[in-house]
């Protein structure tokens, strides 16, 4: 069997004004079914072919349009997304790298380092707690008085806490001075 042979594409701008028509940058614009100012663009930045005497050909303007929109071919298109997340990708290294040097982002390995070294400073402080309250409490025989001196115990232990920072912090960026005129 033979291959049917494909049909004709339609034009991807539609021919409004109709033929090879010239005109002037307006003329074009609504040839084309693109604003005047983009038309504009266009011809300054060197796309549409250049001005012949009195204007612009339409229908020669019309193929490089068309060429230029159907011209994508795949790789390119591939290599462009490529290259885009690539630059992505090193922007969010770099943001993270300047994150990390003003102190705002912790990496992983630290920020896991210092959570384990809280847990065991908490640890050994809330189980300090009864060796430390048990000597308080050998002489005192009411459970009123016993209670506030585990409270203020407690609360010694919550504040000694509260103090303490375990987070790994960068030392903020040093300014350079500025040299004097002589």
């Amino acid at each position: 069997m033979s291959a049917r042979p494909s049909p004709p594409q339609p034009p991807l701008f539609p021919d409004a004004l109709g033929g090879d028509r010239v005109g002037t940058r307006r003329g074009l614009a609504e040839a084309l079914g693109i604003s005047e100012r983009h038309a504009g663009r266009l011809v300054a930045g060197g796309v549409l072919p250049p001005k012949a005497r009195g204007g612009w050909s339409v229908s020669a303007c019309r193929a490089v349009l068309e060429e230029r929109t159907r011209g994508v071919r795949s790789d390119e298109a591939w290599l462009l997304a490529e290259r885009i997340r690539l630059t992505r990708g090193q922007a969010d290294a770099q943001a993270m790298a300047n994150a990390t040097q003003r102190a705002q982002f912790v990496a992983a390995p630290a920020a896991r380092d210092a959570i384990l070294a809280a847990r065991k400073h908490v640890e050994r402080t809330v189980l300090a707690l009864p060796r430390r309250g048990g000597a308080m409490l050998v002489g005192i025989d009411a459970v009123a008085p016993m209670q506030a001196a585990l409270t203020a115990l407690v609360r010694d232990a919550l504040e000694a806490l509260a103090g303490t920072t375990t987070l790994p912090t960068a030392a903020p960026p040093r300014r350079r001075k500025r040299a004097e005129p002589a």
